[in-house]
């Protein structure tokens, strides 16, 4: 699989291509970002394109049909939030794997990917147009485009670091939640001392 990927990166398909790539198959798609040039057409360019459209959209849909001048708020907003959002994932993952000499080549293509990874939050914003149609399911529908965009960073990661199954799962779940309970155990043994401390 891997020959394939590497043969098929001197016809990198179209942005469009990729895009479509991310959605039905991630797996690949994200495998072959992370293995091509940074400065190609879908690679770090592509995966800014990316996250604006993404975003933009995202700020077209909170904006209502009644006062379309917000969209002149809403919009830039969203963009800034997913710019924001996009550079923090990735410069913590980048930063991550840099702790555990990560070759510098995939440090890179973590921001291509996760810049990608985005792509599935675009169907947030049909979901949410027809929510009047959906009814009561559309709490159910809109969690989809969620789920979505999270099984994607999955791919991301993985494919960027070169990671097992098991070790991207770790990474992304029971690392952030061991830490965080670690952390509030700590704040609370201090808590402990100082409160003590008052009483003796």
């Amino acid at each position: 699989m891997d020959s394939a990927i590497d043969k098929s990166g001197s016809s990198s398909p179209s942005w469009v291509e990729t895009f479509v790539g991310v959605l039905l198959s991630p797996g690949l798609t994200f495998a072959r970002l992370a293995a091509q040039d940074d400065s190609s057409a879908c690679g770090l360019f592509g995966a800014a394109l990316c996250v604006f459209l993404v975003f933009s959209l995202d700020g077209l849909r909170i904006t209502s049909a009644q006062q379309l001048d917000w969209a002149l708020v809403n919009v830039p907003a969203g963009i800034f939030v997913g710019v924001s959002l996009w550079l923090l994932l990735a410069s913590t993952l980048a930063l991550l794997g840099a702790c555990f000499n990560q070759p510098k080549h995939r440090l890179g293509a973590i921001y291509v990917t996760i810049g990608w990874s985005f792509a599935p939050w675009i169907l947030m914003a049909p979901v949410f147009c027809y929510r009047a149609l959906f009814g009561h399911a559309f709490f159910l529908l809109s969690i989809i485009p969620f789920i979505w965009t999270i099984v994607a960073q999955i791919y991301a990661i993985k494919s960027s670091f070169q990671l097992r199954a098991w070790q991207t799962l770790a990474l992304v779940f029971i690392v952030p939640i061991v830490f965080q309970v670690l952390s509030g155990l700590q704040t609370l043994q201090a808590i402990y001392v100082a409160f003590s401390g008052l009483v003796y």
